[in-house]
């Protein structure tokens, strides 16, 4: 059993304690479900801890080997066996804090040290750009920009109906003609909590969204302009320092 909530509240049911079939329960630190480890106050300081720990440990196994393998069979291998396993479930913790998001990209680091043969101390991030990877958190937000268009666009595999009917346009709620009626209404929240849930994120998201985005014929089609809008972005960051 594990009581969800902020810190305050988690603290003032501490002592909280049930009966079930004869057994006494206590709210538990943690717990996993669908490979994805759960905090009371939902940090996910446990699972990104974890997730780092393996990556950083596989890779380790491949950085020994990576004498008998040409780059591509590298790249091959660190998506399959090391990048799998981080970005599983991304959608759920990328929420999590920025110290563990800082955990997360030494891991891509690493990963990018291995297959390009940069030394450890040498600058990492021009040869991120030359392998053209997105770094953690620009890639968590293309994940999460996916997301937004897949559930604000009906084209989720499953109940795309009800997912679309959650979201609710400007233009419904107000006749006032504004440059921003054809965005979707922020729900109005308090908490970080809140803030930090999917729904308020996808609603923040696709307002910002280019519009040329959100024009996409298909899901492949505005998935490539995102990537190329990003690694655009990125190069003219490189250039554009004096």
């Amino acid at each position: 059993m594990v009581v969800f909530g902020s810190r305050p509240l988690v603290r003032k049911v501490e002592g909280l304690h049930l009966s079930l079939l004869g057994k006494e329960l206590t709210p538990a630190k943690s717990a996993k479900d669908l490979g994805v480890i759960l905090d009371p106050n939902l940090t996910y300081e446990d699972h990104t801890t974890k997730t780092v720990s393996t990556c950083m440990s596989r890779l380790g196994q491949i950085n020994r080997v990576k004498h008998v393998l040409d780059m591509d069979t590298l790249t091959i291998v660190v998506n399959c066996v090391v990048f799998s396993k981080l970005f599983y479930c991304s959608h759920v913790w990328i929420n999590t804090t920025e110290s563990n998001l800082d955990k997360v990209q030494k891991v891509q680091n690493f990963a990018c040290r291995i297959i390009s043969g940069v030394k450890k101390f040498d600058y990492i991030t021009a040869v991120l750009r030359v392998m053209l990877w997105l770094p953690i958190r620009q890639q968590l937000y293309y994940r999460n920009t996916v997301i937004a268009f897949n559930c604000v666009t009906g084209c989720a595999p499953d109940n795309s109906d009800s997912l679309t009917d959650q979201f609710i346009k400007r233009s419904d709620i107000s006749t006032s003609t504004t440059r921003s009626l054809k965005k979707l209404q922020i729900p109005f929240l308090k908490s970080a909590t809140g803030k930090r849930s999917l729904y308020y994120r996808t609603v923040r998201i696709w307002n910002a969204l280019d519009p040329l985005l959100k024009l996409g014929s298909t899901l492949q089609d505005s998935k490539q302009k995102l990537q190329s809008i990003l690694l655009i972005k990125r190069l003219y960051r490189q250039y554009s320092v004096i």
